[in-house]
């Protein structure tokens, strides 16, 4: 059985990662807020043929859970969608196109 204190620390410990589970997913929601990094996002998703294991490495460019747009891959999504967003002006339009384009 469990003393006092060792039931506090667990529970502390257990506050502590979703505390940390907490935070990655507000980063996440906060960066797929932005209208360029959604489009990214969506660009990646619709497009990329590579394999995930050897050749795109969006799966594995992350930073405590939470995407991370330095990263290779994220960088270019990310470029690809500033230009598209350039063309379009529009975000809802830019996503038109490109899930036309992934079909």
């Amino acid at each position: 059985m469990l003393t006092v204190e060792q039931q506090v620390e667990a529970a502390q410990a257990a506050v502590r990662s979703a505390q940390a589970d907490l935070d990655a997913a507000l980063a996440r929601s906060q960066a797929l807020a932005d209208p360029v990094h959604r489009l990214a996002d969506t660009i990646h998703a619709q497009t990329c043929r590579l394999n995930h294991t050897d050749d795109c490495g969006w799966l594995y460019e992350k930073d405590s859970g939470v995407d991370d747009w330095s990263g290779r891959d994220h960088a270019r999504y990310l470029n690809k969608a500033r230009k598209v967003l350039d063309l379009t002006g529009s975000f809802e339009q830019a996503v038109e196109i490109v899930e036309a384009i992934g079909l």
